[in-house]
């Protein structure tokens, strides 16, 4: 766990975008995460605390650079937005960034910079729960002759796909491009052993044993 992911989590953790919840009860012989993780929580104001860290995993994701950010859906424009920004002050490089829309006939669009043949695109989304919407933005990018050089998101859940493979690792493998996260489940496990609350003790057993039931 790098610096930046550590400071992600922990302040998710301050702010109450991660919510830690000891007390989920088995419904359906499922047990619910014990825990949420709520991206609305990361406002304008604290999104550049994400924004760093889903860019310092991005990194070296591919040697060849980046022209576009590409959001996956609505739901985490904001952070290309912030991604973006972050980039061209810290870095001096501008990047384009582009949004999947789901129109109401169920058609995707390519909304924001065009993407074009040759323009290399990373897709960015909050955690790959539902991977519909990243294999929606990949068909729309090569249907546009743009190259998907991969996606980076917030959280990986690590949770198991269909089989023994998280359903991160079974994207990689479908779509043979690489996936990075700012955070994975493995390091909120680690932050909160290290800071170490009395609070918490009950949430980490609750987490530890639904990561060795469901996730690899």
């Amino acid at each position: 766990m790098n610096s930046a992911a550590e400071a992600f989590i922990r302040y998710a953790l301050e702010i109450g975008a991660i919510k830690l919840l000891p007390d989920e009860q088995e419904k359906n012989d499922q047990i619910p995460p014990p825990y949420r993780f709520n991206f609305e929580s990361f406002d304008s104001k604290k999104m550049p605390i994400l924004a760093t860290a889903c860019i310092e995993a991005a990194a070296g994701i591919h040697s060849g650079g980046v022209d576009i950010l590409f959001s996956a859906g609505y739901e985490s424009i904001f952070l290309v937005v912030a991604m973006t920004t972050e980039v061209r002050n810290t870095y001096k490089i501008m990047l384009g960034c582009a949004l999947n829309e789901k129109r109401a006939n169920g058609k995707n669009e390519l909304i924001g910079t065009f993407v074009k043949k040759g323009r290399k695109v990373l897709i960015v989304g909050n955690d790959m729960a539902m991977t519909s919407s990243f294999d929606e933005s990949i068909a729309l990018i090569r249907s546009n002759d743009g190259i998907p050089v991969g996606c980076v998101i917030a959280f990986d859940r690590q949770e198991k796909g269909t089989g023994n493979l998280s359903v991160v690792q079974e994207f990689e493998k479908k779509h043979n491009i690489p996936v990075r996260a700012a955070a994975t489940l493995d390091d909120l496990i680690s932050v909160i052993r290290e800071r170490n609350f009395v609070s918490d003790r009950r949430a980490l057993e609750k987490i530890t044993a639904y990561k060795e039931r469901y996730c690899v």
